[in-house]
Order: structure tokens, then sequence, then C-alpha cells
């Protein structure tokens, strides 16, 4: 017997969404400034539930009350006041295991729900939907049989926690609420964790805000307090209680922006753990690396499960990308080109960079993979030396057609035979850098560079 009080229920509400996925949020049309930062199924002023969690309530929760209690729910919000949109989402692994497939056994019923949501006013849903079928009381069977039928309080991710941020162990007594987060990949994986609504500021994504991967008005609505790198004050004054930056990635000794300069003003941190070779040793890199960044996000901010979801389907893509390049007859030279639209020294990348990693993996060799470390500046004498067969363009703030112009029309570089062929791989920053986007970096690399290992597998 589920046993929950009518009395506590209301206060109940948020926290258990919030456990669930992302917390339900309603705006009227007058509020602008708490419009939704997720796109919806409805348009103008009809509902959009139909894509988030009421769907699968719909169309595969496993009792019949628990569908119909939806209805109540949502015409019961109608009847108190105008609703421009609402979200409530739920993590695919939870919604899988609460909600198994049941095929097209409830199609008539999702397709009511959808035209529901379509119409204007609770008048007009009240004519739709006849009394009986729906009743305002359905909010509190809504709400206790989703309470008895998930056991979300029982699994429930519990504090404090522990993780590893370089060489420091970081505690944790509840999950951040304001946090701030630094330059475009790190920007995109907590997008992708859905933590928009936990940003209290961003920095380091001014004029390259095309490379983000969201609703347009999720990323519109990003909070930039500066453009480039912060300072220490600028941060303060968003009063954040947590810093997800890396080395060089936004933590920088010069500018007194460090884990241990925040710890003094109460502000935990975790510092991306490509960028930890900076300020000291760790592990060789590997796509693990980039797994515990997710699973430390996952343990800091509480959605663990949500965590381990993305890191088992990342590693089934990359996967797939090894087995179809792992016996190719050749490993072609690849060249990472950043700050290349001039003839000013560019910026490449060692064998400790996210992107020499991806290059080893999608079936090629990193040109400058005998230099220890991450991203480093080099000379063009040197890469005309080395002669790279394919180069990856990429820079946050300028376009790849300028940068290919550029190499193109370099005299010093006419032999090159990336140059001679015009081989060039546009990347994205945070398809090159640690991200949850990475993987996409790397398919578009093995793609170019092996397109005959994968016209054959698509062809079987």
């Amino acid at each position: 017997m589920c046993d929950v009080s009518v009395s506590s229920l209301s206060a109940r509400l948020r926290p258990l969404l919030s456990a669930c996925g992302r917390a339900i949020a309603f705006t009227d049309r007058s509020d602008g400034d708490r419009a939704p930062p997720f796109p919806l199924a409805g348009k103008g002023r009809g509902w959009g539930v139909c894509r988030f969690a009421p769907r699968y309530l719909l169309r595969n929760a496993p009792h019949p009350a628990l569908r119909f209690a939806w209805l109540g729910f949502a015409e019961r919000l109608g009847k108190e006041k105008r609703v421009r949109s609402t979200r409530a989402a739920i993590p695919d692994q939870v919604r899988d295991r609460l909600f198994p497939a049941r095929g097209k056994e409830y199609p008539r019923l999702h397709s009511e729900m959808c035209e529901f949501n379509s119409l204007t006013t609770s008048e007009e849903r009240s004519q739709r939907f006849r009394p009986g079928m729906i009743k305002g009381g359905g909010v509190l069977v809504a709400l206790v049989a989703f309470l008895c039928l998930t056991g979300m309080a029982a699994r429930a991710q519990t504090y404090p926690v522990e993780v590893k941020s370089c060489a420091d162990t970081v505690r944790f007594e509840a999950p951040p609420q304001r946090a701030i987060v630094n330059d475009l990949n790190m920007v995109q994986t907590i997008l992708d964790l859905g933590l928009a609504d936990r940003i209290a500021g961003v920095s380091g994504i001014a004029g390259a805000e095309r490379h983000l991967v969201g609703p347009p008005d999720v990323i519109a609505r990003l909070p930039q307090f500066v453009g480039r790198y912060p300072s220490l004050e600028a941060i303060l004054g968003q009063e954040p209680d947590f810093m997800f930056a890396g080395w060089s990635y936004g933590f920088r000794l010069a500018t007194g922006v460090t884990p241990a300069r925040l710890a003094e003003f109460g502000i935990k941190s975790y510092v991306l753990r490509e960028s930890c070779i900076r300020v000291g040793p760790r592990e060789p890199l590997s796509m693990e690396t980039l797994y515990a960044d997710l699973a430390a996000l996952g343990d800091i901010f509480g959605i663990r499960e949500r965590a381990e979801e993305m890191i088992a389907a990342l590693k089934a893509r990359v996967a797939s990308v090894e087995g179809r390049v792992r016996d190719a007859p050749d490993r072609p030279r690849i060249m990472y080109c950043d700050d290349c639209h001039t003839t000013a020294p560019p910026l490449s990348v060692g064998r400790e960079g996210m992107t020499a990693l991806l290059m080893r993996l999608a079936g090629g060799r990193n040109i400058f993979d005998d230099v220890a470390d991450s991203y480093v500046r080099v000379n063009w004498e040197e890469v005309a030396k080395r002669d790279p067969q394919w180069i990856i363009v990429s820079d946050g703030r300028i376009p790849p057609e300028q940068t290919i112009r550029q190499l193109l029309s370099d005299p010093q570089l006419s032999h090159v035979e990336a140059i001679r062929k015009r081989r060039f791989i546009p990347l994205t920053y945070p398809e090159q850098t640690p991200s949850t986007r990475s993987v996409e970096g790397l398919e578009k690399i093995a793609r170019a560079i092996h397109p005959d290992r994968f016209a054959a597998k698509a062809g079987r």
C-alpha cells in the first residue's frame, strides 16, 4: 500500500518530478521571464505535453487509472489558468522501466490527448472530454499513482557524494543549483545532460553559439555573463555554488580562477579530466577519460542513471566505429588545425588531446603524436615537413570556409597532400574537444578517411 497523505502531496510535487528528470514548469503568456527552456509539441497557446512524460503515461502506463488520472491532472491545471506550455520529462532509463513499450495498444487515447492539448481554453477542452471521464480530483489520483507506481523516493540518489577532480577529492552535500559553466564543450555537455535549469551563468561561448546543439530558445536564454574567460570577480558576481571548467578551459593560475580559490568562497568545482595534464600527471588519455567526466557530473547533480545511460550509448557508438575501421589497410596522417585562418603559428594537438584520440579511434594517425601534451602551438615548416593527408579544421569563431581558403592560398603548403587534394574535415568545437558530442566528431573523421568501410557495412 502506498502511504501518501493528501496534505503533503502538493509540497512533494516538485521534488518528485525533479527526481524523475526535469521539474514540471508552467508559463503564463504574460510571464516572459519564465519561458520554458525546451521546445514543445504544441503551437500558440496549445499545450506541448505530448512530447514528454505525458506521452508515455498515456501510451504505456501499466494501469488505466494512471492514464486517465493524467487527463484529470491536465484538465485541472487548465481550469485554474491559461497555460502556455508544460514540460515534464522522465529519464529514458526510468521511463523504459516504468512504462515498457506496448506497441500500438493505446493509439486512440494518445491521439485524443494530442488533440486535447491543441485546444486553446479549458472550456474547449471540457467540451471535447465529457465530465465523468475527467474529474478535477484526478490531479490527486495522478500524483498518488505516480508516487506509488514509480517508487522514485526509494531509488533517489543519496548525498553526500565524493568525486575525483584531477588530484583532488571534492565532497558534495547536495546537487548544485547555481552552476557556472565555461566553454562550448562543457556547456554542450551540461545541456545534453538535461541540466539547463541549473545554469546560473556561462562564459567563453560568445560569438560561437552556432556550435551548440539544442533547442534554439534554450541556447538563446543561456545567461552569458562574460564573453570569453571570466575573472574571479565576475564569477563571484553570479553567486554560484559550483563551476565546471578545465585547466586552460577557464581555470588559470594567472587569473586566480582556480578550484582552490573558488573553494575559499564556498564554491565547489569539477575540472575537465582531459585538462588535468596541464597541472600534473593523469592516466593516458582514452574514452574512459570522457566517461569519467560524465559519471562524475551524474553523481554531482544527482542524475547518475541518466549519465550511465548516456555513457552506455556513447560506448556502443565508439565500438561500432572501431569495428568498422579495425582492419583498415592504411592509417592516414591527420593534422588538427586551429587558428589557421592566418599565417601565424597554428594551434594543433599532441597525443594527450581529445582530438588526437579521436583520430586514432577513427583509424588515422595524428602527425604530432610524438608531443606528450594536449593542445600545442606548432610552426608551418614542421606541418609541411610532416605532410598531413587530411586536415581537421575547427575554430569556434572563424567559419571553416575562411580557414580553408587561407590554407589553399599559402605557397609554403602547396605540396602538402591534404592541400593538393583538398581533404578537409570541418568539426565544431564540442565535436573535437571532450564533450557529449565528441563521438560525433569521431564518426565524422572515420567516415571521411575510411568511406569504403562505412559504405561496405551500410550495403550489407
